[in-house]
């Protein structure tokens, strides 16, 4: 008597319940910075929704925000594959290597001059980095 994980109507509804995923790429990026390395954070990503989605079921809530049925196998997929593509943003955007080396450069050791990227740079940097990811990705995928 488990799930099945095979959608049994073609044009079944989408999970409504998002978390926000801000808290792993920041965490990821501190992380990353003092280490050099980072997490998936795809299991502390799918015990913290999980956690949340059975309080949410136990809290004497008003029936619009409580959650009608249990936490679903293809939920827990969506929640790792957006936590998973969230928390390695750091990573993929090069915050946490390529960006601080270049900052890092010296001319008489290395014949260049540090390179240093403002807030509105980096932000560019990272929305450039994610649209050729998705482009990419589309491409790659079909």
């Amino acid at each position: 008597m488990g799930a099945s994980l095979v959608p049994t109507s073609r044009h079944a509804p989408f999970p409504k319940l998002t978390i926000p995923r801000s808290p792993t790429a920041f965490t990821n990026l501190y992380f990353g910075l003092q280490t050099g390395w980072i997490s998936m954070m795809s299991l502390q990503s799918a015990l913290l929704g999980y956690g949340l989605f059975a309080g949410l079921m136990r809290l004497p809530l008003p029936p619009a925000l409580r959650p009608t049925r249990a936490f679903t196998p293809q939920e827990n997929v969506v929640l790792q594959t957006t936590a998973v593509a969230t928390g390695t943003l750091p990573l993929a955007a090069g915050l946490v290597g390529i960006i601080p080396a270049m900052e890092m450069l010296d001319f008489e050791r290395d014949g260049e001059s540090p390179i240093f990227l403002g807030w509105g740079a980096l932000m560019a940097w990272s929305a450039a980095v994610a649209f050729f990811g998705c482009v990419l990705g589309g491409d790659v995928g079909s």
